[in-house]
């Protein structure tokens, strides 16, 4: 991914789809069909090049379809194509949206972390005005969430509550040191050995469940 960015900022032509794309990438023994395009740490320096690029050409919209622009040969052979964006709204994941038909955002239930919900949903409504299609909120998801923290079920209860957060959805994934583990690569027979047996796996796959509806339901 790095390198894709780094050829707009600096005017090569390094990067290549089909060699970067690392195919059937799934630490699941039976999940063949999941490829990945790989991120990079060097992304961090490459966005504040890409800002200085859209402040330089004096334009809200440059350097937003680099992504899109790149993925549009192959997009066809893939049913979902899911993108994993920075914790901000900067560049990069306004390259993410600008080719997105929808987008959740996850959150741990706590005061900071629930903060600035609003203002990203605002943020992402003007800029699907900018570019003149909508992306649809297909809602919020609460992430590791502690049954027994006082403070994460207050803050649930207000996120449901609030009328400025569009869609908290139904469930919520547990903070749990199996689904923390399952990001090490470690080879795996199932999805439910990969991220827990004790009822997480099941989190997960209503999580999916709930993301399909609002999707089939909200992208029509």
């Amino acid at each position: 991914m790095a390198a894709l960015f780094n050829d707009a900022v600096d005017g090569t032509s390094n990067f290549d789809i089909e060699r970067t794309i690392q195919r059937s990438v799934s630490s699941v023994e039976k999940v063949t069909t999941v490829d990945l395009l790989p991120s990079s740490l060097d992304l961090i320096e490459v966005q504040e090049e890409l800002s200085a690029l859209r402040v330089g050409a004096d334009d809200t919209l440059a350097a937003v379809n680099i992504l899109g622009t790149a993925i549009t040969p192959v997009a066809d052979s893939y049913d979902f194509i899911l993108i994993d964006c920075p914790p901000n709204v900067g560049p990069i994941t306004l390259n993410g949206l600008a080719m997105a038909d929808g987008y959740i955002i996850p959150t741990i239930p706590d005061v900071l972390s629930t903060y600035a919900i609003p203002q990203i949903q605002r943020r992402v409504s003007e800029f699907s005005d900018e570019i003149g299609r909508h992306i649809v909120e297909l809602g919020v998801v609460i992430t590791k969430f502690r049954l027994n923290s006082t403070v994460h079920q207050t803050t649930v209860l207000k996120l449901r509550r609030d009328r400025t957060i569009q869609n908290v959805l139904p469930d919520y994934l547990p903070e749990s040191n199996s689904i923390a583990g399952a990001a090490e690569f470690q080879p795996h027979a199932t999805l439910k050995a990969k991220y827990g047996t004790h009822g997480q796996f099941d989190r997960f796959r209503g999580l999916a469940r709930t993301v399909m509806i609002e999707a089939e339901d909200k992208l029509r």
